[in-house]
């Protein structure tokens, strides 16, 4: 998203500073104006919520934006977003070690139905899900338990026998302990957290990972 969001930048705005394309990459990702979550809820489309984030990035830099100017954004962002899209090298191999004891797997996303398609095809990761569950799906998106609840339903299996993890502890885990799954905390090396939810986690007792890899030892026993 950084790289997607600098190439997007330097496009639409030219003479921004290296600086300033890094900073907006990383505003643009910790979203101020809260846009994802309002489209999360459902009170937004798709284009509007990346509208508003754009125009939020233009306001700050204190730059003009054109009529068309998170049109021409998305045009330069989603090429350089899949050409920098990587997998993390502990996905395919958890997912071979949860199905070798028999369990299916999954993904519930709060992005498009559109862009997660897209995502997938271009981690090379699109055949692997048993289920695929978007925001659209429903049209509301993480922590509204409807949609552990939907996915729960398509899987075949009570929230109670299904586990659940990301990497956003009060959409992810969090959520998905508050809709009566398992939820389990990925926290990769460098990750940073709020020390509060470190400590609410570990007051509820969520299972906290740094690798996809932890998941067969924690959930294959259960």
């Amino acid at each position: 998203m950084h790289v997607a969001v600098e190439t997007a930048v330097r496009m639409l705005w030219p003479t921004a500073s290296a600086s300033d394309a890094r900073m907006m990459a990383r505003r643009f990702r910790d979203d101020p104006g809260r846009h994802f979550r309002a489209y999360t809820r459902g009170d937004l489309t798709f284009p509007q919520m990346r509208a508003r984030r754009v125009a939020e990035l233009a306001s700050w830099l204190g730059v003009a934006l054109p009529a068309q100017g998170w049109e021409w954004f998305e045009a330069a962002y989603a090429p350089a977003f899949t050409a920098a899209l990587t997998v993390y090298a502990d996905v395919r191999p958890a997912i071979a070690t949860l199905r070798g004891v028999g369990l299916a797997v999954g993904v519930l996303t709060n992005s498009s139905a559109d862009y997660t398609s897209q995502k997938l095809t271009a981690a090379g990761l699109d055949a692997l899900f048993d289920i695929v569950v978007t925001r659209d799906t429903l049209g509301v998106g993480k922590p509204d338990r409807r949609v552990f609840d939907h996915a729960c339903a398509l899987l075949g299996d009570p929230p109670a026998r299904v586990a659940y993890v990301g990497d956003e502890y009060d959409v992810d885990p969090l959520a998905a302990r508050a809709a009566g799954l398992q939820g389990i905390w990925l926290r990769r090396p460098g990750d940073v957290a709020d020390p509060a939810d470190l400590a609410d986690a570990t007051a509820r007792g969520i299972p906290v990972v740094a690798s996809l890899a932890d998941l067969g030892p924690l959930v294959a026993g259960r």
